[in-house]
């Protein structure tokens, strides 16, 4: 399953990090969430993000 990348600037770190990590959890997991169908997997990705991915992979390994 896809794991959802959630940027917030409302959303900070620190002390309270693991309450904001479970209320994340249970607003994706709630009984009224719609999940999309995944109709774009197959299709191939676009050149800057496989040129992206590609850097930041480098940057990870080197």
């Amino acid at each position: 399953m896809a794991r959802i990348v959630l940027i917030s600037p409302y959303l900070k770190g620190g002390q309270n990090a693991a309450k904001l990590a479970q209320r994340t959890r249970y607003f994706a997991t709630r009984p009224s969430v719609d999940l999309l169908s995944d109709e774009r997997g197959s299709l191939p990705t676009a050149k800057k993000r496989q040129d992206f991915m590609s850097v930041m992979l480098a940057q990870k390994f080197s």
